[in-house]
């Protein structure tokens, strides 16, 4: 299942300039959250989580953005990812039915929710405001 995700991250960077560094598991600045860190990861400050899967196109294409957006908001937000093929509990628990999803946490409390492919500054916008309330 892993060669599957690596060969269509290679053919995606091929037609959409996308590094497959990005979905062989080199994710970068970006945290890998599990069903059993998840909680745990998301208790505290803002935290936003991307709910993926490899086999979703959109979500190939997310992932860069997703990326650029952690390089830039470094040390305000933490980034996670967790594929929702491994965390079905947890995807569950969210009501995860379309994927890219990006929910925005705040010491642990769900506080904005992005579906859907999403530009690096609809993400920055949406985290500064989640920041900016009290």
């Amino acid at each position: 299942m892993k060669h599957r995700a690596i060969i269509l991250s290679v053919i995606l960077s091929f037609f959409v300039g996308i590094s497959s560094a990005t979905y062989a598991g080199e994710i970068g600045k970006v945290k890998e959250l599990t069903e059993k860190n998840f909680n745990a990861a998301i208790e505290k400050g803002v935290v936003i989580v991307d709910f993926w899967a490899t086999w979703c196109r959109p979500c190939l294409m997310q992932a860069p953005i997703f990326d650029e957006a952690a390089k830039e908001m470094k040390g305000k937000v933490q980034f996670c990812k967790i594929d929702v093929d491994k965390a079905k509990n947890v995807a569950g628990k969210y009501r995860i039915s379309s994927i890219p999803c990006l929910i925005i946490f705040k010491n642990g409390k769900e506080v904005a929710r992005l579906v859907g492919t999403q530009q690096k500054e609809s993400i920055i916008n949406a985290l500064n405001q989640v920041i900016a309330t009290k």
